[in-house]
């Protein structure tokens, strides 16, 4: 999956209205008529932590999984493992 399709992915499993995607970003609305604002959970913490109290079962599964690689020496990304979880579980409802 590219970063692009899970982002989709991750704002569809919180219900965001994806407005529309261009080159780099998934842009999400709001209430209000013209504002949108550039969903990122990938690189944004705060958007990324939203998405894992949206399901902490899921969420606790990636943080042990992440806790593990640091563990054995890996370096890896939290943001990416929770997005990239998340996006699965997604599309998997999606079938």
């Amino acid at each position: 999956m590219t970063d692009l399709e899970i982002t989709r992915l991750c704002a569809e499993s919180m219900d965001l209205d994806v407005e529309f995607i261009d080159d780099q970003r998934v842009w999400i609305g709001t209430d209000s008529d013209d504002v949108s604002y550039d969903y990122a959970p990938l690189t944004d913490d705060a958007q990324c932590m939203a998405l894992g109290k949206s399901d902490p079962v899921l969420f606790s599964i990636v943080v042990r999984e992440w806790a593990y690689e640091h563990l054995e020496g890996r370096e890896c990304d939290l943001n990416r493992l929770a997005c990239t979880a998340f996006a699965v579980q997604q599309q998997a409802r999606k079938k």
